[in-house]
């Protein structure tokens, strides 16, 4: 007879020793790298990731409860090769369990920052109809590894499509989105995107990190459905090659400024998780570095929940957490007259991956689902205080600003 209760015994004692170095592993690269991380266990919540077995979305068990929220989610700042003007795109699958069954919408949002210093900005965010998910290879022959298609519900307006194909033998992301409109109205995307030869890198020391869970028992974390915890990986050098459409105007990508991110877990609800600052910033010497800083109810940056992960060009990923990880200050902001929601615009940032000035080269409110996302400048900043020229890019995403 199978023991099961020593193997639950055993299973829990590894996710808690998994979360535990995640806290506290603060400034120390990983004892492991990303592709030996062991499996999600959709049975038990156990730990954490596994390529390409988690490219997929989640269905699991610990996937089927109201807490649950997951997305797909890539952003790049290609350049329009025929006036060169700044562009930024972001393109996001998101899902989510309720009421018994998965949900899904998805975003699209092409930024174009014209010559005269103003920026133009297409948008769609809407719900789907239910998603269908295929495996196995395509007609073609080509090792498709899994294939989603979303249409829009038709509610609003809304009759736009997305499709993310992932084929295995490549690793190539296949992502085409568009708004459903046709000629001067036309918003679309068809990229492939492929991460470097640097691959995917877990987020945190053991991929899983607290999601803004707070120290009282009624948002401690929770093995069955995930409760406050976050897994998360990412390609954050990834090559873009294809089209973007606005209007009859066809734009022709091919850069490598692109950044992929995978994120699930079970922070919908009473987590703190949706009040937060988040930042994936593209330096020009090749390094790159996310920030996670969540919020509390008051708006305030909650210490012990900041998160800095650093990615060199060259060597192996670090991670810092809490006080020790960055200060973001914010130095300027803007209330929008529609939502009346306030939103931070200029930060400084302090930390151990250098110390920057965060400034918009575009951005957009997508009121009304409570997000701020924005293209941003980075600058050096000096000790002083004074501000350096440019060194890189970043995409900064704001939640719902409890002010």
């Amino acid at each position: 007879m199978k023991n099961h209760g020593l193997r639950h015994f055993v299973t829990s004692v590894c996710l808690f020793l998994f979360v535990v170095l995640s806290f506290y592993g603060c400034g120390k690269s990983p004892e492991k790298t990303a592709d030996k991380i062991q499996a999600f266990d959709s049975e038990t919540g156990g730990s954490v990731i596994e390529y390409p077995g988690d490219h997929k979305l989640h269905d699991g068990p610990v996937a089927r409860n109201d807490n649950f929220q997951e997305w797909l989610y890539w952003t790049g700042f290609p350049q329009d090769p025929e006036d060169g003007a700044q562009l930024a795109i972001l393109v996001t699958l998101f899902r989510s369990y309720d009421g018994g069954e998965f949900k899904h919408r998805y975003a699209l949002n092409i930024f174009r920052l014209n010559g005269d210093g103003k920026q133009n900005d297409l948008s769609v965010n809407q719900v789907l109809k239910p998603l269908s998910a295929s495996a196995g290879p395509t007609k073609n022959g080509k090792d498709m590894f899994v294939q989603y298609k979303g249409e829009g519900d038709g509610k609003d307006d809304a009759d736009g499509s997305i499709s993310i194909t992932y084929f295995i033998g490549a690793d190539t992301w296949h992502v085409k989105a568009d708004n459903g409109k046709t000629k001067n109205d036309l918003i679309a995307l068809d990229l492939v995107f492929k991460p470097s030869s640097r691959g995917y890198v877990a987020e945190s020391p053991s991929g899983i990190a607290f999601q803004g869970a707070s120290s009282s028992k009624t948002a401690a974390y929770d093995q069955k459905n995930l409760r406050c915890l976050s897994y998360y990986y990412s390609a954050p050098r990834c090559t873009e090659t294809g089209f973007l459409s606005v209007g009859e105007n066809k734009i022709t990508v091919n850069d490598d400024t692109a950044w992929f991110d995978h994120q699930w877990g079970g922070f919908a609800q009473g987590c703190n998780a949706f009040n937060y600052n988040w930042i994936g910033a593209r330096l020009n010497n090749g390094d790159r570095f996310m920030v996670r800083d969540w919020r509390n109810s008051l708006g305030q940056s909650d210490p012990q929940f900041r998160r800095l992960a650093f990615f060199p060009k060259n060597g192996t990923p670090k991670y810092w957490q809490g006080t020790e990880a960055f200060e973001l200050t914010e130095l300027s902001s803007y209330t929008d007259p529609e939502s009346k929601k306030t939103w931070g615009l200029i930060y400084n940032m302090i930390s151990p991956a250098g110390n920057y000035r965060l400034e918009p080269i575009c951005y957009a409110d997508q009121y009304p689902y409570k997000y701020w996302e924005g293209g941003m400048w980075v600058q050096k900043l000096h000790t002083n205080r004074t501000i350096g020229k440019v060194v890189g890019k970043a995409f900064l995403e704001q939640s719902q600003a409890n002010r």
